[in-house]
């Protein structure tokens, strides 16, 4: 290995072990400290892959995240680990026997477990070029914590949960690279602008940053700048242009943004540049078209309807993406585009223009676009024009004639076609044609009749996506195609001749999904036993699927038992399972699948005990779904101490027999703690018995629906008895399909902020209680018989208010106006249509009207954020009735 690479190699031992690296900070930190040229990153990354020394992350990626992400083997840590020596430290602030400050020739450090009462100084020596802090809350250092280390070049934040940053950052006259997500400042300090050879700077998600400063200017090296999710900031610096050297910029979900200045333009060496979700911007100014290096635009979600005149000018532009855009027309120039590769429409409907001209186009989006059948057929020469296309995904288009999708044909370099969701019943025969497609989702393609017999003739196809389907499709796939090719799934069916069933043919796959549906129709354990699963070690998703009622050849139970998954296994789920009992390893799911991370239980008729899922220590998604004979959720389920260390999210629904759940458990010094002590979301659907006791589960986000009895044991038990005291974290909180007349249970919600009532017939007026609600920012009414108290004006933190179909709602309160906060007020009732009229109403932000049915008219208005203090008015009113 050169001895550049092995560096950089061994320095990736300062994250820890099972930490997903994202690409761009790999490599900019690289930089940062001498390994390498800009323009070897992405090679040396290529060669750790090559030897096995980096994996690509198996973690998906979240929406419009397309930076790939790696992982290091624990093995290939302690290498890099051994290999660094005495020059990494990683220093545990909370062990006593923290020897760190020792170790003089240390250059690289991670602190783990800060909590503010150890100076770093006493921690670190002062020569570290690196410092990453990990698994450390919110901190609040001392105006000096970093005066010592005047050679930092890298300082990571992004292991803590929050940082208000001090100002002796301002002395690191040597930092190149600094991730501060979350930071806690509300304006990003002056002291900022004076770090002369900042390159890199991430302030991911620092929603309290209402401004940058003046002098962001003077950051003359600074190439990457990732102001993404910092919805606080209404504007940017007039300065902003004279950051001449940025190559990277990104602005995702920065929503306060209502303009971009024209300065941008001056940012002529910017390669990537993404607005995408920052909904307050009307317009991209004609000055973006002067960025002649850009090759990566994202505008998805953005509000303006133009796109400038001179688009075209963007000669290297490679990726596109425009979905959700409210633009209705293409420029002419946009046909200049010719290197783009990558154009992603989705939910966007284009009515003027077309894609002539954009014959390097590899990636074409079209899906949710309400494209009529005529559009298609009108621009057939267009796109059988775009021979270089590899993907194309004209996903729920609601095409019904196969004649729209003749020119799909002549796309001879497609590789992956997403017709799903779509009404057609045949497809063309052209599509034999297609020699280099592998995947065709054909998913809820619910009147397709037949697959084309060409189809056989597609002969690099790997994956015919199918699921809900016509369940005789999947029979006439298995006679034209091999059965791989349905692949993740697999119908198992019984073969009368030879008393055996087809589940052997999956023995020498090793995919990373399997859905085996119709497993009734095995006939004998050997079979399930000649899989082999538990050695597939690719296998992430995993469902297996009996059909209930139906006939059996084998117990249920046994026929589990013999299905044992891999450990790699992250996700499985159980539907129409009809033992009452588990098997073994399900028993002993800890052991057998440490590594989940989701399971769902559904449709189980008979069981009448939960497997012990608390110890498995990657759970993060729990979904119980119609387990009628289940009648209690208490300690059986932990399987121990430290029970569900992650579980976040928890689904229970169509629970007919479950009567009560204990929400909390004797802790170890005798304290009653949460059952789950990391809950985010919980929601309670159809469930007509269930009785929570003795408080409400803690989490943030609690959905009630269709389970009244849980209202009522809330309603009934006064915070001041509860065994359990803990600081309240429910801040949203939505009822759906009640017939309670009260509701009066917010008393154990102090600190909501969202609340959302939904056909609640029987609630004849708010409950008083609400009053108590000083955090409450969003009141949503829909389908509610309730009228609206003239105390609804005391809520006075009300910043947002919905009111749709409560059609006893005639008139709103006159003290409503006083509601100094209130910036949105969206309505859908028509015996409110009068209140358009209202002079206060001009001062609110964002105001809209809708008549009946026509939600889509405000929707895009609600979205929005407001700048801090401008309240000028944005009236919108709806005239458009359902038909």
């Amino acid at each position: 290995m050169q001895p550049q690479l092995r560096i950089c190699f061994s320095y990736c031992a300062i994250f820890p072990k099972g930490h997903n690296i994202s690409q761009d900070d790999l490599i900019h930190q690289w930089i940062a400290l001498g390994f390498i040229k800009p323009s070897k990153g992405k090679e040396y990354i290529r060669q750790l892959l090559g030897m096995s020394f980096l994996q690509v992350s198996k973690l998906p990626k979240t929406s419009g995240d397309h930076m790939e992400r790696y992982t290091m083997h624990d093995l290939v840590h302690d290498l890099a680990t051994l290999i660094m020596g005495d020059e990494l430290i990683v220093s545990n602030v909370a062990s006593k026997n923290n020897k760190a400050h020792s170790q003089k020739y240390c250059r690289y450090a991670s602190v783990t477990k800060y909590d503010n009462t150890t100076r770093l100084s006493n921690v670190l020596p002062s020569k570290v070029r690196a410092l990453h802090f990990s698994d450390s809350g919110k901190l609040d250092l001392s105006c000096e914590a970093f005066s010592f280390a005047k050679c930092l070049h890298i300082l990571d934040f992004s292991g803590c949960s929050g940082i208000l940053l001090p100002p002796s950052i301002g002395q690191l006259k040597q930092l190149k690279y600094l991730t501060a997500p979350r930071i806690q400042n509300e304006v990003l300090p002056e002291f900022m602008t004076e770090l002369s050879k900042l390159q890199y700077l991430n302030l991911n998600g620092s929603s309290h940053i209402s401004a940058l400063p003046e002098s962001m200017g003077k950051l003359w090296c600074l190439k990457y700048l990732d102001l993404s999710d910092c919805s606080g900031i209404s504007k940017l610096p007039g300065s902003f242009g004279d950051l001449k050297c940025m190559m990277h910029l990104d602005m995702s979900g920065c929503s306060g943004i209502r303009e971009l200045p024209a300065s941008l333009g001056n940012l002529t060496n910017l390669q990537h540049l993404d607005l995408s979700e920052c909904s307050g911007i009307k317009e991209i100014p004609e000055s973006l078209c002067g960025l002649m290096h850009l090759q990566y635009l994202n505008m998805s979600k953005c509000r303006g309807k133009e796109l400038p005149e001179a688009i075209g000018s963007l000669v290297n532009l490679q990726y596109l993406n425009m979905s959700l855009c409210d633009v209705r027309e293409l420029p002419e120039s946009f046909k200049r585009l010719r290197n783009l590769l990558h154009l992603d429409l989705m939910r966007h409907r284009i009515e003027k223009g077309d894609l002539h001209g954009l014959t390097a186009l590899q990636y074409l989006d079209m899906s949710y676009s309400g494209y009529s059948e005529g559009y298609l057929e009108e621009r057939s020469v267009t796109m059988r024009n775009l021979t270089n296309l590899k993907v194309l995904k004209l996903r729920y288009c609601f095409i019904e004639r196969s004649t729209c999708l003749n020119f799909i044909g002549t796309l001879t370099n497609l590789e992956h076609l997403d017709l799903s969701w779509n009404r057609f019943e045949y497809l063309p025969e052209s599509i034999g044609n297609l020699k280099r497609l592998h995947t065709l989702n054909l998913e809820n393609c619910q009147m397709l009749k037949s697959l084309p017999k060409s189809i056989s003739c597609a002969t690099g196809l790997k994956s015919v996506l199918l699921d809900g389907c016509p369940h005789k499709l999947m029979d006439q796939a298995s006679s034209l195609l091999h059965h791989s090719l349905t692949l993740p799934l697999f119908k198992v069916r019984a073969d009368d001749v030879s008393s055996h069933s087809n589940l052997h043919v999956l023995e020498g796959e090793n995919v990373g999904e399997l859905r085996i549906v119709s497993l009734e129709n095995v006939r004998l354990l050997e079979e399930a036993q000649r899989l082999k699963l538990l050695t597939k070690h690719n296998l992430l998703t995993l469902k297996l699927v009996w059909t209930l009622h139906a006939d059996r050849h084998l117990e249920d139970k046994d026929l589990l038992g013999q299905l044992v998954p891999p450990k790699s296994l992250k996700d499985l789920s159980l539907e129409g399972y009809s033992s009452p009992s588990f098997c073994g390893w399900l028993m002993a799911i800890s052991h057998h699948l440490p590594n989940l991370t989701c399971i769902e239980l559904k449709k189980l008729p008979t069981c009448n005990n939960l497997p012990p899922l608390g110890q498995l220590p990657y759970l993060e998604s729990l979904i119980l779904y119609d387990i009628p004979n289940v009648t209690k959720i208490e300690r059986s389920i932990f399987g121990g101490k430290g029970a569900f260390p992650r579980l976040a999210d928890i689904t229970v629904s169509h629970m007919d027999g479950l009567e009560e759940w204990n929400t909390t458990c004797p802790g170890e010094d005798g304290v009653e703690e949460f059952m789950f002590p990391m809950l985010d979301v919980l929601e309670v659907s159809k469930c007509p018995k269930l009785r929570l006791k003795p408080c409400p589960p803690k989490c943030r986000v609690f959905k009630i629906s269709e389970s009244d009895q849980v209202i009522s044991s809330l309603e009934e038990v006064e915070t001041s008895s509860h065994r359990c005291n803990s600081t309240p974290t429910t801040t949203r909180l939505l009822i759906i399909r009640s017939n309670h007349h009260s509701l009066e249970l917010f008393h154990h919600f102090p600190a909501l902020r969202e609340l959302q009532l939904s056909h609640c017939p029987n609630l004849k007026s708010l409950p008083k209680g609400m009053q108590q609600l000083s955090s409450l920012k969003s009141l949503k009414l829909n389908y509610c018989d309730t009228a609206l108290p003239q105390w609804l004006s005391d809520i006075s933190s009300l910043k947002k208010l919905v009111i749709s179909d409560c059609y006893r709602i005639e008139s709103l309160p006159a003290r409503i106006q006083l509601l100094n906060n209130l910036t949105e007020l969206v309505i859908n009732n028509q015996e409110l249509q009068q209140w358009s009229r209202a002079a206060w109403i001009h001062g609110l932000w964002s105001v809209s009207f809708a008549v009946a049915e026509a939600v889509l008219a405000f929707v895009f208005v609600s979205d929005r954020t407001p700048p801090r203090g401008d309240r000028r008015a944005h009236h919108v009113i709806s005239e458009h009735r359902s038909p």
